[in-house]
């Protein structure tokens, strides 16, 4: 069976679990706007770029300050409603060299206090290449108090600084999704 495509020019056939829309704008989703709603928490600058891009003409660029794993972080995703399942997702894309990435979260309250976290690695990991983008995909249950989340972005194992890797169509849809 032929479904709707989950990122512009791919298909998937077999079943998924119907989900919801994207509940970020598509100018947050694929960095459109020229903003840049994520930004270098840990051993990394970011930066909305045009040199790379796997929806549209714009995507988030990783650069690694030093040596050591990397990660940003987004703005906070509002509207979480508790205790449900969200699919988080997104593409990553190597700029030097292939490493492992991620996508891992923290959840907020209605009076912005973190309340939980979740990470993905390393049971739910993905390595990205130069050659292509890769996608990330991980099945999430909000906390009971959830009204917001914030997503980090991580590369494990930059060797120095200047290693780029990018980001982009990010997603957090009301219910799972499962590939086939």
């Amino acid at each position: 069976m032929l479904l709707p495509g989950i990122a512009p020019n791919i298909m998937m056939y077999g079943p998924v679990t119907q989900f919801g829309p994207n509940g970020l704008t598509p100018a947050q989703s694929s960095f459109e706007d020229g903003g840049g709603w994520f930004s270098g928490t840990s051993n990394c600058n970011s930066s909305n770029v045009t040199t790379q891009a796997f929806d549209g003409i714009h995507s988030i660029q990783m650069s690694s300050i030093a040596a050591g794993n990397m990660a940003a972080a987004s703005i906070f995703v509002a509207n979480l409603l508790p205790n449900q399942g969200y699919s988080v997702s997104c593409w990553f894309k190597a700029g030097t060299v292939g490493r492992q990435c991620f996508l891992w979260i923290q959840y907020r309250d209605g009076q912005n206090n973190t309340i939980g976290s979740f990470n993905a690695a390393p049971t739910i990991s993905i390595n990205d290449v130069t050659t292509g983008w890769t996608f990330f995909n991980m099945n999430i249950a909000t906390p009971l108090l959830t009204n917001a989340a914030q997503m980090f972005a991580q590369v494990n194992g930059p060797a120095a600084a200047g290693e780029n890797h990018y980001i982009d169509f990010v997603s957090v849809n009301q219910g799972a999704f499962y590939p086939t």
